[in-house]
């Protein structure tokens, strides 16, 4: 982490996806935004200007303060590292509050500048604000001195240390030598302004805010251009076959070989059992785990593990051939195969066989021993206070017919013979609810990490709804911040015309 705060300077140190050149040479992988802390060399002295220049404004102290603590939260500093621990920010990857950093120091690199303009004609000029300036520029100048060293007296034949002599501070990396090119520029029109008459105040003001931007845009260039989507997630044959078979029921899809990336399959309205990043369910990455799998927030399942039936996977996307009974091949287009999983369950069904289990362990375990027989029966924790058993001389009959499936509800109409259990593959939550005609029902924790509900016999129009608790708080907090925002704005309007109209008056201020 401490080795990111190189890009502070230079943001292409361990080189850039655009110029085929990135290389992070640590074990703990960072992806070029996650490494990058650069908001302009220039920026960047400013700041360093104003943290020396000890400004009087709370407010600048707030900024940089802010600044400070989410960079060294990032970097898990001694002391701060406590932060990493706490609710929320434990499941958060937290070396993303470099994005943080860079926002308010940004903002009080703003502050530097002002003081910077002010301190021109200054008569008492502050040495720790035009120390702190120099300081960036100064150490951008020892990396390319500490480069050039490299390159041509210890003249690396392999490694990390080639790669960045001659990869990433090379000629033909123009983007690399960015910031020491604007520094030579800073130098050179701070130098105009003090020794002659040729650059003012306002053309010195204009000038650096023009270098930066320029600088800015070339060493963003083609990293986060504006594109269709389409262009980047184009719907292929695949995608829309899957997209279409939608139209009768919910089902999920299961990748192999990472033909079809976690969370991409969000983007096209298709739902996959495999997930990518934080935060991960603990009760579902219990299964996943106890399966085999390894890093729960990489989560890529395989298709011949224990729960991918019950879990409504009914498509198997793969770039190999796969040899299993239940699977059958509907799409071979050269590159990607399509299989059909003959055994998947439906997303919600009946069963009318409950089984308790002892404690949580014993839970897991008999949910994924009992994997042959969850179309038949559910694992619960506790019995549900109004479950009848069902008749045993009369063979249970349902039906299952979908009204309506989104995200955060779902409606179903259901036909039953005996009393039974309706269980879903969905996960359980607290703040989901459920009705049974209109009238709300208790969601029961079934097969360890997912939800059902006890269902009499007859015909019923089942609704599961996703209220979230602190959805509505946070609602209702907005709700109220703009209630007051808006009197406030309309008192001031009040105040700022009745004064005016009373200077009128007056003729006083």
């Amino acid at each position: 982490n401490l080795a990111s705060g190189v890009t502070a300077i230079f943001p292409n140190f361990f080189g850039n996806p655009v110029t085929n050149n990135y290389n992070w040479p640590f074990a703990n992988f960072q992806n070029y935004n996650e490494q990058s802390i650069y908001f302009g060399v220039l920026p960047l002295a400013m700041m360093l200007g104003v943290l020396l220049f000890r400004p009087r404004k709370m407010v600048v102290w707030i900024v940089l303060g802010l600044a400070l603590v989410a960079l060294a939260v990032a970097w898990r500093l001694p002391g701060f590292e406590l932060v990493n621990h706490l609710p929320l920010f434990s499941i958060s990857l937290n070396k993303r509050l470099k994005m943080i950093f860079v926002l308010f120091a940004a903002v009080a690199s703003g502050f530097g500048f002002d003081a910077f303009l002010a301190a021109l004609n200054a008569k008492d000029r502050n040495r720790g604000l035009f120390l702190g300036i120099a300081v960036a520029p100064a150490m951008a100048l020892v990396i390319v001195l500490a480069v050039a060293g490299v390159k041509y007296l210890y003249e690396p034949s392999s490694g990390f240390l080639y790669h960045l002599a001659f990869n990433v501070f090379s000629l033909r990396q123009i983007r690399s030598m960015a910031p020491i090119l604007t520094v030579i520029g800073f130098a050179g029109v701070c130098v105009l302004f003090w020794r002659t008459k040729w650059v003012n105040r306002s053309m010195l003001a204009n000038g650096l805010i023009a270098v930066t931007a320029l600088e800015l845009v070339i060493l963003a260039w083609q990293y986060n251009p504006t594109m269709v989507e389409a262009d980047i997630l184009p719907p292929t044959p695949v995608v829309t076959f899957l997209q279409e078979q939608q139209q009768e029921e919910p089902f999920r899809l299961l990748a192999v070989n990472d033909v079809f990336w976690p969370n991409y399959p969000t983007v096209f309205g298709l739902e996959t059992v495999g997930g990518y990043d934080l935060p991960v369910d603990r009760w579902y990455s219990d299964l996943y785990k106890a399966q085999g799998g390894s890093f729960d927030y990489r989560q890529r399942w395989q298709p011949d593990w224990a729960l991918v039936d019950f879990l409504n996977v009914r498509y198997i996307l793969t770039s190999q051939n796969i040899s299993m009974e239940k699977l059958r091949l509907v799409i071979d287009d050269g590159l990607f195969k399509v299989y059909e999983n003959t055994a998947a369950l439906q997303r919600l069904f009946m069963v009318y066989d409950v089984r308790i289990a002892e404690d949580r362990a014993a839970w897991l375990d008999a949910v994924l021993q009992g994997r042959d027989n969850l179309d038949t029966a559910v694992f619960l924790a506790t019995m549900p206070a109004n479950f009848i058993a069902p008749d045993p001389t009369t063979a249970p009959a349902y039906q299952v017919e979908y009204i309506n499936h989104s995200e955060n509800e779902i409606t179903v109409k259901v036909v039953t013979n005996q009393w039974g259990m309706l269980v879903s593959s969905d996960l359980y939550a607290d703040d989901w609810q459920a009705y049974i005609d209109d009238e709300q029902v208790e969601i029961h924790r079934a097969n360890y990490a997912f939800r059902a509900i006890s269902v009499p016999p007859g015909e019923h129009i089942v609704r599961f709804n996703y209220q979230p608790l602190w959805y509505g708080v946070g609602r209702a907090t907005t709700g109220v911040a703009l209630i007051v925002i808006a009197s406030l704005l309309a008192w001031a309007g009040y105040i700022t015309g009745f004064r005016k109209q009373d200077t009128a008056l007056t003729g006083l201020p």
